[in-house]
């Protein structure tokens, strides 16, 4: 009798330390992007993550895309200088749709 007890205890002790080990948490880091770090604009409206792992985020002032690096912003045509509130992906593509209700892809 006293030696299924020792072995009882000898399991739990076992499973007690491999449950320590086991519920050690992850450390997770918080990045912080503003305009000094290469955002068009400090408001952020919307943000997509591509198939391709981009990230879009329409903005204030433009559509950008990050990669993890820096950013691209994409402003030299019309469409995406404006504000930035819907982003969409579809067939392989970015839709991005203004406040004024202009509609464009990249």
């Amino acid at each position: 009798m006293t030696k299924g007890l020792h072995i009882h205890k000898k399991f739990f002790l076992v499973c007690w330390l491999c449950t320590n080990v086991i519920l050690h948490g992850q450390h997770y880091t918080l990045d912080h992007f503003d305009i000094d770090n290469g955002l068009p604009s400090n408001t952020v409206y919307k943000m997509l993550q591509d198939k391709d792992g981009y990230v879009w985020i329409g903005t204030a002032s433009g559509l950008c895309r990050y990669d993890g690096l820096e950013f691209k912003t994409y402003s030299n045509q019309q469409i995406f200088a404006e504000d930035m509130p819907w982003l969409y992906q579809y067939n392989n593509r970015v839709w991005a749709l203004t406040w004024s209700g202009k509609l464009g892809y990249i």
